[in-house]
């Protein structure tokens, strides 16, 4: 994008660095990062959830290497004690399955989902998933979870934690192994 835009008949259009002016609603933009998290170093592999832009971008120390959209809790503002909202804090990756249950208030009991794919939990009860079901990804809509397409969470599952041991669907992750993941507002 240029940084230049347009109001036409109560529709925002932004130019594009190749000319053509896009609707503001038709595409996601992604801020960059100008704060990093303290524990950061050039080495260092991890996450960072926006829950703002329902985004999730992987980072390789302070370059991000790859961004997607996101659908997290649907509350974005409230206590995840009390309703469908998404914890925020500093995780880590403590447990990977190439396939598990979600529970149905994820989905707030709308409809069954039996197994979710690639699978990666950050804290009891709060999990990255390929989202097959969900008709569009950047709209907050499930309990706790962070809902991903299967082909953003089959990606972000070999980035974070590689491939599954031969015949296992599902392993703990050593403590020194863990990738962070940030989830902030």
């Amino acid at each position: 994008l240029t940084g230049r835009f347009r109001t036409v008949e109560s529709v925002r259009y932004e130019e594009t660095k190749a000319g053509p002016w896009v609707r503001a609603k038709d595409f996601a933009k992604v801020v960059k990062r100008s704060k990093l998290p303290e524990f950061v170093t050039a080495q260092t592999r991890w996450i960072d959830v926006s829950l703002a832009l329902q985004t999730l971008t992987l980072y390789e120390g302070k370059k991000a290497t790859y961004v997607t959209l996101i659908s997290s809790g649907a509350n974005l503002v409230g206590d995840p004690e009390t309703g469908p909202s998404t914890p925020r804090g500093t995780f880590a990756i403590q447990r990977a399955a190439v396939v598990a249950p979600l529970e149905g208030k994820e989905v707030q009991d709308a409809h069954e989902v039996l197994d979710v794919p690639w699978v990666l939990r950050i804290a009891d009860g709060v999990e990255l998933f390929g989202a097959y079901f969900a008709d569009r990804s950047g709209e907050a809509r499930f309990h706790h979870d962070i809902g991903l397409s299967p082909i953003d969470a089959r990606r972000v599952f070999a980035w974070a934690v590689g491939e599954a041991p031969l015949g296992w669907n599902a392993w703990e992750i050593p403590e020194a192994e863990r990738v962070a993941v940030v989830v902030r507002p």
